[in-house]
């Protein structure tokens, strides 16, 4: 059976040409017609994604929701995801994850697109501003008993949980998590330095969006955001959208903790590919620039962006080359979930994409994802 033929540069170098044949990548040759070819990049890697076009993770209702999210994401480039879930009443949530995954046991494509789940609420601070956008009436104190129930409706599928580590129960929520095999990540919290210590002595290892879910005006020295920096066992996630942190700031956590410990995430939320308008029973607006915010206040709603606008943000505001860009959304992330994304190469699985460069700025073709084409999209 005859497939689609594909030739493109490799990011280690050298042209190559090759034919995908159901969904599994064919004999690789090297091409000297090298001219004029676009870059063969493995898939973006998002690991804080909350949904997109108008659907969240957190409140699925039916698989057409979830397949529609996943398209959007395929036309940016995005082909592993860590899907994020937000605070909304606990039935509500595991509702939607069963449906999650069971959608995803029954269709190989959605199963590669979502290999994990972060369960960045419930269990953070009270306090109004360092729990950001989330809903009050569904914050609780660190429960494992009730994350349990949540992860066993995703069957097990939650490698991540995000903890406020100064609110009660919280440290040995953590020892129950890290026992167990998930990953522990500190945000939306205002911890004192040794309640910091004392959750990295017990296995948390990341910091959930550094700089955000924090409240707007804090003091200059006691807060949270010294020993995130200084503690060399934590990971900064960075939102690197353009709205939600300063190319200064994303700079100097880089220039701390290493490009190899920084996660750059899209925080993308059901709203990125929606037109500008109020949104959220009107408590949300996205802006025709695509800042998306709490109206009447100074905080942010998650993002607009999906993960290939970052890679732009490293490449226009910090300098980046395409490739180091690329590789700080795609194989850094990766590394920390856990997983090895697909190469070109003979009998691999059939997922890249196709990118030029442009003026400071990664300009996708499209994404082939296990044999099938996803043309760019804006939305």
């Amino acid at each position: 059976m005859s497939g689609k033929c594909y030739a493109g540069t490799l990011p280690e170098g050298g042209a190559v040409e090759f034919e995908v044949v159901n969904g599994r990548i064919g004999k690789v040759t090297p091409t000297k017609d090298s001219a004029n070819l676009p870059w063969l990049m493995p898939v973006l890697v998002d690991v804080q994604q909350n949904g997109a076009v108008g659907f969240s993770y957190s409140t699925l209702k039916d698989p057409d929701q979830l397949r529609a999210i996943a398209t959007a994401l395929l036309r940016h480039g995005v082909g592993r995801v860590q899907a994020t879930t937000v605070s909304v009443p606990l039935e509500t949530l595991r509702s939607s994850v069963a449906l999650l995954v069971k959608e995803c046991a029954a269709d190989p494509v959605l199963d590669a697109l979502y290999p994990c789940l972060f369960h960045e609420g419930i269990f953070m601070s009270f306090e109004q501003g360092w729990r950001g956008d989330h809903d009050l009436e569904c914050i609780m104190k660190p429960d494992w008993e009730v994350f349990l129930k949540t992860d066993e409706a995703a069957c097990g599928r939650y490698l991540t949980v995000n903890v406020g580590p100064e609110v009660p129960g919280a440290m040995e929520f953590i020892s129950k998590a890290i026992a167990a095999g998930k990953k522990v990540s500190l945000g939306h919290c205002n911890p004192d330095r040794a309640a910091i210590r004392e959750a990295v002595a017990r296995g948390a290892d990341r910091i959930t969006h550094f700089g955000n879910g924090a409240a707007p005006q804090i003091h200059r020295f006691r807060n949270p955001f010294w020993e995130f920096l200084d503690n060399p066992a934590l990971k900064p996630g960075l939102i690197c959208d353009g709205f939600h942190l300063p190319p200064e700031l994303v700079s100097c956590a880089m220039k701390i903790k290493g490009r190899e410990n920084c996660l750059v995430v899209s925080d993308a939320s059901s709203y990125s590919g929606c037109k500008p308008g109020i949104y959220g029973n009107g408590k949300r607006q996205l802006e025709p620039d695509g800042f998306l915010h709490v109206i009447g206040q100074d905080i942010l709603a998650g993002s607009s962006c999906q993960q290939n606008t970052c890679v732009n943000f490293l490449m226009r505001e910090l300098g980046f080359s395409l490739l180091a860009a690329w590789r700080q959304c795609s194989v850094i992330p990766a590394k920390h979930i856990g997983i090895t994304l697909p190469r070109i190469a003979e009998g691999e699985e059939a997922s890249f994409v196709l990118v030029r460069e442009g003026d400071k700025a990664a300009v996708i073709e499209k994404t082939v994802f296990m044999g099938t084409e996803y043309p760019f999209a804006e939305n």
